[in-house]
Parts: C-alpha cells; structure tokens; sequence
C-alpha cells in the first residue's frame, strides 16, 4: 500500500487517488477538525466523530490514515496547554516540556479514543501514544529518552510505571485502543449512528457489525454526565457491557443501560461474554 502526504484539503488529497497514483493519503482536513475538537475547543465533538464516520464517502476508494500529529506540526499536548506558539520566538530554539495540567493529557486520550473507533487506519506519530511535549518543527522531534521513555523496558506496563501519571494513562489508554480495535470489527467498519448528544462537548455512538457491537462516548466536557437510553432501539443486546479503557462494567436493567462517564473521559463499551 502506497500512502501519500499532500498537506491539503480533500480535492487536492483526492486528486492524487487512483489507479496508478497513490492507494491513499494522510486524512489531513480530520486532523485539523480533531485538533479544533479537542486542542482549541472551536469544532463540536459531533463535527469531528461526523467527519470520521464518513471518511469513505470523502475518499472513494481511498485507503486513508488518520493521525494526530507528524513532524510537520506542534504536538497536542503542547498546543493543548500553551496553544500554537511559535518555536523560534525571537531566533532561538525552544522546547516544549510536559504540562502540569491532567486535562491535557485527558484531551489526548479523547482523541485518541476517537481516531482508533473510527475507519480508516491510525497513524501513531512516535510519542504521541505517550502525549510528548513539542512545538513545531524541529522540536517535535524530541527524543523519547528526553523524557525517561525506555522503550527497550519489555512492555507497556513496565515503560508506564516509570511515567508521572498523564503520560503513563495516555500510553495505557493507546494500549487497549489497539487491542479492542483488532478484537472488534464494529470498532472498524461497522454501521454507526448516534446514541447520546448533549450538547458540542459529549457524543455517544453505537457501532455495530451482524456479530459485534460497541458504545463510544466521549465526554470532552467538564463535568460528568450520565447516560441512561434504551438497548432494544438499537438493536443491542441486553447484559453487562464493560468498558475496555477502565474495565468498570455496567448491567442493563432490562431495556435500559445507564452509566456515568466522568468529566473529560471517553467509554468504549463492548457486551462481556
């Protein structure tokens, strides 16, 4: 597979698609939508899972990556905590370091969240299933071993323990994204449609297949929301569905499910066995 980079909008991307050009491209125009969802605040959460959703329709026979970042642009977590400053303010280089701010990090994983229960496939800049700090180009380059990031350290557990505790719940959230998106097809290419909306800042989304189903819900807002809704409308079964990023599992009361997702936190919901 062949896949391009044109920094562009969707006409300029889609022009280089086809037989005997490129078999697909960096999904930029999502990218930009992500980052206004989640970096600036200025694009609702439904505009964002919308765009991802129909990736298919924007790029007809595309094969698209998705991403969060590349060696072109300021990393999110920085943008996030001190917004798209310049990295050579007055001609000398800085660098970015970690926020002291959770919510940074909690972006993040909202993000993430998003891009990994969506089609097409994930691009993961390095670091940033970690939410490295940077601003653009060159120090979105920082070696990971800058920030006591042992990537020989054997496995995801081992490297998170010698984290502070946003890097180490980025990582873990990208760890079991990647598991439930390879165990789900649902979380891949399945039909989706709209669950809960309140407001810009809080969607849920049933995904579903003929032999699979998942609920994702982000919740970019600051304060926690409940969702109560019925099971049987969606043609979801009833039982307990866990939630694959924190492992806390809820029992439907017949028809009905009803759970809590705290203040800027995604769920990915899937029936237990």
């Amino acid at each position: 597979i062949l896949i391009g980079e044109t920094f562009d909008g969707a006409d300029a991307i889609n022009a280089a698609i086809g037989p005997h050009l490129l078999h697909g491209q960096f999904d930029f125009p999502l990218y930009w939508t992500i980052r206004d969802a989640f970096v600036y605040d200025t694009a609702s959460v439904a505009a964002a899972v919308d765009q991802a959703a129909t990736i298919a329709d924007q790029y007809p026979g595309g094969q698209m990556s998705t991403f969060l970042g590349n060696l072109d642009v300021g990393r999110f977590l920085t943008d996030r905590h001190e917004g798209n400053m310049d990295v050579c303010p007055d001609g000398s280089l800085r660098q970015a370091g970690w926020p002291d701010d959770a919510e940074a990090f909690d972006r993040l994983r909202l993000a993430w969240t998003l891009l990994f229960t969506q089609p097409g496939m994930p691009m993961i800049y390095y670091g940033d299933e970690f939410g490295i700090p940077g601003y653009g180009d060159p120090d979105n380059r920082q070696p990971l071993w800058w920030h006591g990031i042992d990537t020989a350290a054997g496995s995801v557990a081992s490297v998170a323990a010698n984290l502070n505790a946003g890097p180490a719940r980025v990582v873990d959230t990208v760890q079991r994204l990647i598991a439930a998106r390879a165990a789900h097809p649902a979380l891949q290419q399945g039909d989706q449609e709209n669950f809960w909306i309140d407001g810009d800042g809080l969607v849920g989304t049933v995904h579903r297949t003929d032999d699979d189903a998942a609920i994702v819900v982000l919740n970019r807002n600051s304060t926690e929301a409940t969702i109560d809704n019925s099971l049987g409308f969606f043609g979801l079964p009833e039982g307990t569905w866990v939630d694959v990023l924190s492992d806390e599992r809820f029992t439907s009361d017949g028809d009905r499910l009803r759970f809590s997702v705290p203040p800027t936190t995604p769920r990915v919901l899937v029936l237990e066995p």
